[in-house]
């Protein structure tokens, strides 16, 4: 079973544990902000991405799908219209020729 990824308040209180267990005299000065730093980093992080992501993807695929979905609308029915078209005409034309 696939774990999930751990969550950015998940991934600070790791690294504040981890400093606390790792150098317990440096880090009661420092853990504060080291946790505040940490949590802001990944959350900004993740958030930037997978806004970032999503946006692109998205647009892209909107963009893409429109176009070729517009293209190819305009270029079967242009393409119809000129044969029926055509077909038309020249039936027409082979009905008076004829005596």
């Amino acid at each position: 079973m696939a774990q999930l990824a751990p969550s950015p308040l998940r991934q600070a209180i790791w690294s504040y544990q981890l400093g606390k267990l790792t150098c317990p005299n440096t880090y009661i000065q420092t853990d504060r902000h080291t946790f505040i730093c940490t949590y802001i980093h990944t959350y900004i992080h993740t958030y930037i991405h997978t806004y970032i992501h999503t946006y692109i993807h998205t647009y892209i695929h909107t963009y893409i799908h429109t176009y070729i979905h517009t293209y190819i609308h305009t270029y079967i029915y242009t393409y119809i219209y000129i044969h029926i078209h055509i077909y038309i005409h020249t039936y027409k034309h082979i009905q008076e020729q004829r005596p």
